[in-house]
């Protein structure tokens, strides 16, 4: 008898972060994200793996200040 079974398995939250990662640097490479783009969009879901501290409002301000958000099209 064959039978569908649902897999279930629990993905460590790290693997997931690091894959979203690897994602985000391989559309950087091939021109269809920005750096700034691919950061911005990891900073949430780093947050939740390491637990809310006082310095992540000061790097986010840090890379906010130091490489400001560009507009579409801009290259640095």
């Amino acid at each position: 008898m064959n039978a569908i079974v649902p897999i279930v398995a629990a993905i460590h939250p790290g693997l997931l972060f690091l894959q979203r990662a690897s994602a985000r640097l391989i559309l950087v490479e091939a021109g269809e994200l920005e750096v700034d783009e691919a950061v911005a969009g990891l900073v949430p879901a780093f947050e939740p793996l390491v637990g809310p501290c006082a310095c992540s409002r000061e790097i986010v301000d840090y890379w906010e200040r130091e490489f400001p958000p560009r507009k579409h099209g801009e290259r640095r």
